[in-house]
């Protein structure tokens, strides 16, 4: 569904981050609400997720554990 977002607001309410707004279907021209709350927790386990080690010898790159986004950053 290619689709077009219009007026997107990012308000913040205590922890809270809330990105709401609404979304065309630029094939039917259809319009939907959307609304999305995001708080401290889920950045802070976002981006600490995985365990990974990397080694670095010679021309290799060794990974070691679970892959994540503190690994990916």
């Amino acid at each position: 569904m290619p689709a077009e977002s219009s007026k997107i607001e990012i308000t913040e309410q205590s922890d809270n981050f809330i990105y709401s707004g609404s979304v065309e279907d630029r094939t039917t021209q259809g319009l939907f609400s959307i609304r999305l709350v995001l708080n401290e927790s889920f950045f802070e386990s976002f981006f600490e997720s995985g365990n990974s080690t990397v080694k670095v010898l010679g021309t290799k790159a060794l990974v070691n554990g679970t892959l994540g986004t503190k690994n990916y950053i």
